[in-house]
């Protein structure tokens, strides 16, 4: 699903005091947008199909904004391009999403909150006018009203990611980052995409040519290829923040271990594997790869603050599992 953003259409109140104030709030929008966009946002954003209809200041609805000689064209014809070719809140095709928008009301304090809600839902990126004081802020929290098959309501708080500047677009970097790979994910269908794509995916680690052969038995819906690729971007992000100092393993997220003396001695032959730049080395750092008993063996370059990756594939021989 990717990753969209939905107009909050509370935000449309209150009005601006003129069509100066009005001007400067949508130029505002779209600089927010603009920078959404370039953290990796699809370009869509879902409004209300009536949107153009909606006053931005008395007697200065958004259709007369779309046209005003006075706004920036190129800002005009990004909101043109933004508002034609994405699709509306209602059209939400995914059936699961559609039963929830059924069973569910969205309250932001007192009012309904038909965007925020939508955001909700499609774990987009809410984006409003900053209309208000209240949405200058980069998290919002919603009220979820439901009602479940036996006709009993609940209610549940929930919070979501938010915009009405650029620099509340910062503050979801990470976030963002993490939407992208939840679709990325997806998209790898067996694991030789994987070795197809590495370099792109994963531009500060080596791979040594056997990982080719270790990546290809892996079908379409093996449920090895989320894990693999999870470890493989945590790997990833452990060298894009590695500036200076020697290799240190207790800076990774995931459990990281070094090889055992006994093991290295009795089966270091297992963990040899020849390297890109042509040089034979022995692979000891290793990280597990769940569900399964694979696992992921790695050789840090501190000289360089990379890594390469030596061996994906089923549980090597140790002196205690053979």
């Amino acid at each position: 699903m990717d990753l969209e953003m939905v107009f909050n259409e509370l935000s449309l109140r209150p009005l601006a005091a003129d069509t100066h104030v009005a001007q400067q709030r949508m130029s505002a929008l779209l600089q927010t947008i603009a920078a959404a966009t370039r953290h990796g946002v699809k370009s869509i954003l879902r409004t209300d199909s009536k949107l153009d209809s909606e006053e931005l200041a008395p007697g200065y609805p958004i259709a007369r904004w779309r046209n005003d000689q006075n706004v920036d064209r190129e800002l005009r014809r990004l909101f043109l391009t933004l508002t034609t070719k994405s699709p509306f809140l209602e059209d939400i095709i995914q059936p699961d999403i559609e039963h929830q928008v059924g069973i569910s009301d969205f309250f932001y304090g007192e009012g309904r909150a038909k965007g925020l809600g939508i955001a909700y839902l499609l774990e987009a990126l809410a984006i409003s006018l900053k209309s208000d004081v209240c949405w200058d802020d980069s998290h919002l929290q919603i009220k979820i009203v439901q009602i479940d098959d036996n006709g009993e309501i609940s209610e549940t708080l929930a919070e979501i990611p938010h915009a009405s500047s650029s620099d509340h677009t910062q503050d979801h970097v990470d976030w963002i980052k993490l939407r992208l790979r939840q679709e990325e994910h997806l998209a790898i269908h067996d694991g030789i995409t994987i070795w197809k794509q590495k370099e792109d995916r994963f531009p500060h680690l080596y791979f040594c040519d056997d990982v080719q052969q270790q990546l290809q038995v892996l079908a379409r819906g093996s449920q090895l290829l989320m894990p693999i690729m999870r470890r493989l971007h945590e790997l990833e992000d452990f060298c894009e923040a590695w500036h200076e100092g020697p290799f240190d393993h207790n800076q990774m997220k995931s459990k990281i271990t070094n090889e055992s003396e006994a093991t290295i001695e009795m089966f270091g032959g297992e963990r040899t594997f020849r390297c890109p730049d042509g040089i034979v080395r022995i692979f000891r750092w290793h990280s597990r790869l769940t569900p399964g008993e694979w696992r992921l063996y790695f050789h840090p370059l501190p000289e360089e603050k990379k890594l390469i990756i030596g061996y994906i594939g089923p549980h090597l021989r140790t002196v205690r599992f053979h």
